[in-house]
């Protein structure tokens, strides 16, 4: 699965191997149109795609089941259920299989890390301070070319 800008259908399907399983397949998701998708993760069932999108400067993160056809084939996404973080957010992981973790990927800001638990409520997490400084432990490796 990933995520053409320059394309008028924004997701593509693309098997492992395109010889022995068919072509890359563009996926329609029509509440994507105008969007910029910075994060696109399938759930480890097949079943939903996590999808952190941008427009005009807004972050939307959705989760939408995936359509198929009768041999597994993706063909579609389902409504979309959006969700609503107190975070910034660039990227979205799953976190397992009733929740994701969703966070700012910038490497010159503070990170913001939040999870959503399917079905609860969220949960923020500390902040991460970069740039990461070497513990006073930390021992520099060289080579011995």
């Amino acid at each position: 699965w990933t995520a053409d800008h320059g394309a008028k259908t924004r997701i593509l399907a693309v098997p492992e191997d395109t010889l022995l399983n068919g072509k890359v397949r563009p996926i329609a998701a029509d509440w994507l149109n105008d969007s910029s998708i910075s994060s696109i993760r399938i759930s480890r069932d097949g079943a939903r795609a996590l999808i952190v999108s941008s427009k005009a400067g807004v972050s939307t993160v959705s989760i939408s089941g995936i359509l198929r056809d009768s041999d597994g084939t993706p063909r579609g996404f389902a409504t979309p259920m959006h969700l609503y973080p107190s975070v910034p957010v660039t990227r979205a992981v799953w976190d397992s299989d009733s929740s994701i973790i969703v966070a700012s990927s910038d490497p010159n800001e503070r990170v913001e890390a939040e999870r959503f638990n399917l079905g609860g409520k969220p949960e923020k997490f500390q902040r991460f301070i970069p740039p990461w400084k070497p513990l006073p432990f930390d021992v520099p490796v060289t080579s011995t070319n």
